[in-house]
C-alpha cells in the first residue's frame, strides 16, 4: 500500500474539515470584493443548511471543498474502490462536494446581483466523515489482500 499517499489524503481531509467548518473569512461581492472579517466556529457541524438568514455574507469555506476534491482525486487515481461498499462512497463523496459547489456559486451569483438572502449549504463535516470512512475501507481491503498474499506464500 502506498502509505505516503494515505497520509496526504488524510492531511487533505483534515485541511478540508478545518477550512469548511472551523475557520475562514467573510466577504461580499456585490460592489467588488469586500472583506468583512474572519470567522471561527467550535464545535464543528456535520451538516448545516439555511434558507433566508440574517447572515448576509459569503464565506471562504469553498477553499475547504477544494481540499476535499484533492483528496477524492488521489483516492480515485491511486486506489481501486471496488471492495466493501467503497464503490458507493466515492460517488457520494463527489456528489456532495458538487452540490455544495453549485449552491455556493449560486450564492455568489446572488451576491453579485445584490439579491443574496443568506442561503447556505455546508456539509464539510459529512464530507470529512465519508472521506475518512472511504480511506478506512480501502486500507482494510489492502490489508486483507496483503494477508492473503502472505498466506499464499507460506503455503508454497
Amino acid at each position: 500500500m502506498k502509505k505516503h499517499i494515505i497520509i496526504i489524503i488524510y492531511a487533505l481531509l483534515i485541511l478540508g474539515l478545518l477550512f469548511t467548518e472551523a475557520f475562514g473569512f467573510k466577504f461580499h461581492l456585490h460592489h467588488g470584493f469586500s472583506f468583512d472579517g474572519f470567522w471561527l466556529r467550535f464545535p464543528l457541524n456535520i451538516f448545516d443548511f439555511g434558507g433566508d438568514s440574517s447572515d448576509l455574507f459569503l464565506t471562504s469555506h469553498l477553499i475547504g471543498y477544494l481540499f476535499y476534491l484533492g483528496a477524492g482525486y488521489l483516492i480515485h487515481k491511486n486506489y481501486p474502490v471496488d471492495k466493501q461498499g467503497a464503490k458507493l462512497l466515492l460517488p457520494l463523496f463527489f456528489a456532495i462536494v458538487t452540490a455544495v459547489f453549485i449552491s455556493d456559486f449560486y450564492s455568489y451569483y446572488q451576491d453579485l446581483n445584490n439579491i443574496f438572502a443568506g442561503r447556505h449549504l455546508k456539509m464539510g463535516g459529512l464530507v470529512f466523515l465519508i472521506g475518512a470512512l472511504l480511506v478506512k475501507r480501502i486500507r482494510n481491503s489492502y490489508k486483507q489482500i496483503e494477508l492473503q498474499e502472505e498466506s499464499n506464500l507460506e503455503k508454497k
